[in-house]
């Protein structure tokens, strides 16, 4: 054999030789495009648990018929749309969202800068809390955080935690006297899914793709086989005027969306709740945080050219949601003292049902939980009759289910 050889041979085995007995888990992992890499935990495995993150994907995210998918199906197939994913304690979250200056207003500086710190305040230290606009990824972080909170704001008023609902089925079957739903999230057994667009193309390619359906606006779906609901919507929806464009008016829009899914999982999503018991509380939740951008459906429209939006009084605080959990009755529903008295009692205590859902809520009146006591209650305006409902079991599910936004 001549030198030359020798050296040919020896420099083609060596690239192998350095792999021979090392482990699958040591060798480099596939780069991450930069566009992945979040510049306020670099990745750092420790600080995104210190965030109280599961981690930045991939997780299953949805289904496609009756296939669950994850979130790396969803990029291969809109791999253009360089999505951003968080998980969260309760939420799975993806966003294209672009860039977004932080305006002059003191109110809504003054709204961002506190979220900011908020931020900081939980370890991400790369955060300017007077920073001028709000890059992609700490958008992300902006709306995960958010969301949690508006989470936990549910949780106390429906008097509940974590701990109050199965874990997993075996835990279930055995609260056969107490139904609770059929998972940890309220009763749901996955996250709840949040899928935001910049544009309406790429949130029409997913819609039409993972849902089968095509729509303009917002789109609420039930994942059935995964027992997920998920609201997915297109910041430059031109059947909004651009509004979802400033970030408060988003903030707004997914916490209206995320009280209607959370309500409608309480107890696990088996059929719709009443329209008045999704859409006054959701109301109300974004006229707190926003009026100038809240949601305007048709009618709303007409009488706001007339009239000027009045902030919520002080009595209408957030909403007690439905269910008693312990007996499986929907909580009393009652009006304020001088409109009480139309309906009729029945021999059991209870109300007769009259016409409740034409005299949907003008204003809600809510008792909160008291401590270690019932579920709390939600009084609406204008509404006489207590409605309840006779104790039952888990309820039959629909099928995979949408509601236009």
């Amino acid at each position: 054999m001549t030198l030359r050889r020798a050296v040919a041979l020896l420099a083609l085995a060596l690239p192998f030789a350095a792999t021979l007995g090392v482990p699958l888990g040591a060798q480099t992992a596939p780069k991450l495009p930069k566009w992945r890499i979040d510049p306020y935990t670099r990745n750092d495995p420790k600080l995104i648990e210190k965030l109280d993150y599961v981690g930045y994907g991939p997780f299953e995210f949805g289904q496609r018929g009756t296939k669950a998918v994850s979130t790396a199906d969803i990029d291969k197939h809109l791999d253009y749309a360089q999505i951003l994913w968080v998980e969260t304690r309760h939420f799975r979250i993806g966003s294209t969202l672009e860039p977004w200056v932080v305006p002059l207003e003191p109110e809504i500086k003054a709204k961002i800068r506190a979220e900011l710190e908020k931020l900081v305040g939980r370890g991400l230290d790369r955060v300017i809390p007077k920073t001028r606009t709000l890059d992609r990824w700490l958008r992300v972080h902006l709306f995960a955080q958010r969301l949690e909170e508006h989470y936990a704001e549910m949780q106390s008023w429906l008097g509940v935690t974590d701990e109050s609902f199965p874990k997993d089925d075996e835990d279930r079957k055995t609260r056969y006297q107490d139904y609770l739903g059929e998972g940890p999230f309220l009763g749901q057994r996955a996250k709840y899914l949040f899928l935001i667009f910049e544009r309406v193309e790429e949130y029409d390619d997913y819609l039409a793709t993972f849902t089968g359906r095509r729509t303009v606006g917002g789109q609420q779906w039930n994942f059935k086989d995964v027992d997920s609901l998920l609201y997915s919507c297109a910041a430059d929806n031109p059947t909004e005027d651009g509004r979802l464009k400033d970030d408060t008016a988003m903030h707004g829009h997914l916490v209206f969306s995320a009280t209607h899914n959370l309500i409608n999982g309480y107890l696990h999503y088996n059929f719709d709740l009443p329209v008045w018991m999704r859409e006054a509380p959701a109301h109300w939740f974004e006229r707190r945080i926003t009026e100038v951008h809240r949601l305007q459906r048709g009618h709303e429209v007409a009488r706001l050219r007339r009239a000027r939006v009045q902030r919520p009084r002080d009595d209408l605080v957030a909403p007690g949601l439905v269910d008693d959990a312990r007996q499986g009755e929907v909580g009393e529903v009652h009006a304020p003292e001088q409109g009480a008295g139309r309906s009729r009692d029945r021999p059991d205590g209870r109300r007769h049902r009259r016409g409740h859902a034409q005299r949907a809520a003008r204003g809600l009146r809510i008792e909160p939980a008291q401590p270690g006591g019932e579920v709390a209650r939600v009084g609406v305006g204008d509404l006489s009759d207590q409605v309840t409902r006779p104790t039952a079991g888990p309820r039959r599910a629909h099928g995979a289910h949408s509601v236009k936004r």
